[in-house]
């Protein structure tokens, strides 16, 4: 029983970034994937909403103004037709 303790406390994590995507400046609160596994959503204390092309590692689309505070959740629908925001300014979510 030692041994495999020992064994699982020696072994390093291997985690790094693939890519930095880089435009928004605030903190991130929120991602959510595409269904196509091409794109991303993000959303941040700057106010903004972003897409992302996670292909060639670029900003595709940024939104601003839908959100009056930071937002603090975003989600993809299954149809890709719809992105869901979320902040906190009394509980509004915008389609």
């Amino acid at each position: 029983m030692a041994s495999a303790l020992t064994k699982v406390a020696s072994t390093k994590s291997i985690l790094a970034p693939s890519m930095t995507l880089k435009g928004h400046r605030a903190y991130i609160k929120s991602i959510s994937y595409f269904p196509d596994g091409q794109r991303m959503i993000s959303g941040s204390d700057d106010t903004t909403t972003r897409q992302w092309d996670l292909k060639e590692g670029k900003e595709i689309e940024e939104v601003r103004d839908v959100r009056e505070e930071e937002v603090h959740a975003v989600a993809v629908s299954r149809d890709s037709r719809w992105i869901v925001t979320g902040s906190g300014d009394w509980g509004d979510a915008d389609l």
